[in-house]
Parts: C-alpha cells; structure tokens; sequence
C-alpha cells in the first residue's frame, strides 16, 4: 500500500504539474478549497502535506494556508507540511516554517526539488512512528536512563514520573547522536544519512543541546592516532 500526500492547491495545473513527479511511489489526494482540503484530511489522514499558503489569489491578504497548517498539526502533529509559495511570499513561508511546517518550497516549483523534499519529508515521518512503536513495545524506562538524557540539555524524571513524550525525546536525540557519530560530526553527512535537511538537524541539535565538537574531537583523535601507528587504525 502506497504512503499518502495530500496536495492542496488553488491552482490545478500546479497540481498536474507536481502528480507525475509523486504518483510512482505516493498515493495522490488533491484539494483546491479550504473545506475540501480539511475534509480529506480527516477521512485519509496522509503522512505528508504540500500546501500552498494562498488559495484565493485575489485576495492578497489572504492566510487560508496558515489557517490550514495550524489545523492539520492540531489535529496530528506527526504530519509533515510542505508549504508552496511564491517567491514574494518567503516571509510568510519562514512564518509557516516557525509554525511547524517540515519545509516549503517556492513557485515555480523544480520537479527534482519538490521529489527530494517529499522524500525527506516521508522519512522523517517514518522515523517519527518508529520512536513512537519503540517507546510503547520497548520499556520507555530503561531507554530513556540508558540514554543519560540530562546530558542531552532536558531533566530527566524520576523513574515513577517518566512520561511517553519524554522517552520519545530520548530516543529521537539518540539517533540524532548515533548519526553524528557515524559522520564524525559532520552535520550535511549526518543530515544525509537521516533523510533531512541541514538546517533542520541543526534545528535538532541546537533543541537537544548536542555538542557538535565532541564528535569532531573524537574525529581529530582518530586521525592522530592513525597518523602516530603509521596509518593504522586500530
């Protein structure tokens, strides 16, 4: 079965345009009004939305896709928002990016562009129900101990009052770090390798209160070390 996207826009040759790039791999909704865009999502409830901020060009001042936005996330957080804008409306996608949109992409929209950040988008979403099915099959206790969460910038609780939303922190900041380490600290590999964009991994890293230079210092000791055993890596 085919993950789904719903793509809402006024315009439906901008529709036409981004299908034949997504419907290989993702099932295809579309809607090209508020109320019809809100109605598919509660009865489909697609992992990844692309969203264009405006669906009444005539109207300049108009928020239908913030509006929009706020209401998906509402009702399911998990959701990755892509938002759709032109370029004279960046302002407003930064605005939806702070709002929680997952990225956005301006008009005219490049297909290999809109391809990769839909593909992200879906990996972090997979990613996201994975920590969940881990923290409710495994003991959400001994992993969020085991991860030494205080050094990872958040208290940890004790162990009578830890909580669902704590154990997912805890294991999402432990791929982050597992990541870094794999990469050596090098965040567009580490982004890379976890399917999502560097500025948003260093959203992650600044949230968890990751320090990027122990990774780089474990890095300059391996490469020292490997220098001083006449390249051998032991």
């Amino acid at each position: 079965m085919k993950s789904r996207i719903l793509m809402v826009d006024e315009e439906e040759d901008v529709l036409a345009q981004i299908r034949p790039a997504l419907e290989f791999d993702y099932e295809i909704l579309t809607a090209t009004k508020e109320e019809e865009a809100r109605q598919i999502f509660a009865d489909k409830k697609p992992a990844v939305v692309t969203l264009e901020l405006s669906l009444n060009k005539e109207n300049p001042g108009d928020v239908t896709g913030l509006r929009l936005l706020e209401q998906f996330l509402k009702r399911d957080p998990s959701t990755r928002i892509i938002v759709i804008t032109a370029s004279k409306e960046e302002s407003s996608a930064l605005e939806a990016v702070r709002l929680g949109a997952f990225d956005y992409c301006s008009k005219p929209i490049r297909l290999d562009e809109i391809q990769l950040i839909v593909r992200r988008a879906f990996r972090m979403q997979q990613l996201q129900q994975r920590l969940q099915e881990t923290c409710l099959q495994e003991n959400c206790l001994n992993i969020a101990h085991a991860l030494k969460p205080t050094e990872l910038g958040f208290a940890g609780p004790s162990p009578a009052g830890i909580n669902l939303k704590f154990a997912k922190k805890a294991i999402e900041a432990d791929f982050i770090t597992k990541a870094l380490s794999r990469n050596n600290g090098i965040v567009s590999r580490a982004a890379k390798d976890l399917g999502i964009s560097r500025v948003n991994l260093y959203e992650l890293i600044d949230r968890y209160n990751i320090k990027i230079q122990e990774f780089k210092a474990i890095r300059s000791v391996e490469k020292q070390h490997v220098k001083s055993t006449g390249g051998v890596l032991t």
